[in-house]
């Protein structure tokens, strides 16, 4: 009988853990598909553009990653101050 009621509050807590985990990240889950989206298509561009200009595959490798990496920081930028502007 004591063992069930452990096992219960444990599992509550598991609960609530899972759904808290969940609900943190839930805010962020259409940022994250938006931006997936937008840097898939957009790497994808210039890369193909890259290759298409017949340029050695190390610069395209580059360009690719130098494109990832630029429209990370945009999209970070413009979600933080479209939150910023937001809240005021």
């Amino acid at each position: 009988m004591l063992s069930k009621n452990l096992d219960k509050r444990h599992q509550e807590k598991y609960l609530h853990q899972e759904s808290s985990w969940i609900s943190k990240w839930q805010d962020y889950i259409g940022e994250f598909v938006y931006g997936g989206i937008d840097g898939s298509v957009t790497t994808f561009a210039v890369v193909a553009g890259a290759a298409g200009a017949h340029l050695d595959s190390a610069v395209v490798i580059i360009l690719g990653f130098a494109n990832l990496l630029a429209d990370g920081f945009a999209m970070s930028v413009g979600s933080y101050l479209s939150t910023k502007s937001e809240k005021d």
